[in-house]
């Protein structure tokens, strides 16, 4: 076993978690649970929202996508993230904070006057968020029964002991402070095993001629395709960005940033800068999933 990982995950997993319970003491009604009584700093907004929009998919998920499909993915995956972010901040983070909305859902029966419509959406909302979070949890199982003596299913129950402390107690304060903290560490660790990897290789030029050679031994795989900018083809690009700009609207985290911004003037900038922040992570994490095919090859996967 590993005891200095271990003992860099229990007190980041504990730490993180007790500033976002911690976090309580911000919380002084339903309003201010909700969305900070519309009194957080454009600045926070701005990392908690790039916090919301990267996890497990954006990080190593890209990492392992460039490995099998090419960098196509780490470049896509990354617009894609600040153009969804940049579009609802546009289009309709202002009228989110106009309207005083604590979820999307309550945007049909305050404008509208459809409770059934709000039922029905916070009904595919919540759906979504409880596929997510069961996700969340099992990943950080995965990670904890890798590297400590913990089951699986003992991993699990503390990840989803760890998010129900903070978000329950924390509420939207908790959930913009762990967001920042995590930005900041995944944005500090990519970039750094991504600068120490090339270094190691002996420079980018070496990590490239690697990769070149294991494309050129591989029958499956193309190198003007493996490193094109739409390596498999423009359809797959559309559909990634067609899909993050359609979702990212009915994220009803999106509307709680929103509300609870301080300034309204702030609100766009917020949006716009958390995108960008947003598509670095899986740039960083991509050049990762570049250094793994030229140390390890294509197919060698976890192992």
């Amino acid at each position: 076993m590993d005891y200095v990982a271990v003992a860099t995950i229990v007190l980041y997993l504990g730490g993180v978690t007790a500033l976002g319970a911690f976090m309580v003491r911000r919380t002084r009604g339903s309003g201010e649970w909700a969305v900070a009584g519309g009194g957080m700093a454009g600045a926070i907004v701005a990392f908690a929202l790039a916090g919301s929009r990267i996890g497990g998919a954006g990080t190593y998920g890209v990492a392992g996508s460039v490995i099998t499909g090419g960098v196509w993915n780490m470049w896509w995956y990354g617009i894609s993230s600040l153009v969804a972010l940049a579009f609802v901040g546009l289009f309709f983070a202002v009228y989110y904070r106009r309207l005083g909305l604590q979820t999307v859902a309550e945007l049909f029966a305050v404008r509208f006057g459809s409770r059934r419509c709000q039922w029905l959406t916070s009904f595919c909302v919540q759906t979504e968020n409880a596929i997510i979070n069961v996700i969340e949890a099992y990943v950080i199982g995965v990670i904890l029964s890798s590297l400590t003596p913990l089951s699986m299913l003992q991993g699990v129950l503390i990840a989803a002991l760890m998010f129900s402390t903070y978000v329950s107690l924390g509420g939207i304060w908790g959930t913009a402070v762990t967001n920042v903290i995590h930005t900041v560490v995944i944005l500090v660790s990519l970039l750094a095993v991504g600068v120490l990897g090339v270094r190691e290789m002996g420079g980018w030029d070496a990590v490239t001629l690697q990769v070149n050679t294991r494309l050129a031994s591989s029958p499956t795989h193309s190198q003007a395709a493996w490193w094109g900018l739409a390596g498999a083809g423009w359809l797959p690009v559309f559909g990634m960005l067609f899909a993050a700009v359609i979702h990212s609207p009915a994220a009803s985290i999106y509307a709680n940033f929103s509300t609870a911004t301080r300034s309204e003037r702030s609100l766009v900038p917020a949006f716009v800068i958390g995108g960008m922040i947003a598509a670095l992570m899986p740039v960083f994490a991509g050049v990762i999933g570049i250094l793994a095919v030229a140390r390890y090859g294509l197919d060698a996967g976890l192992a």
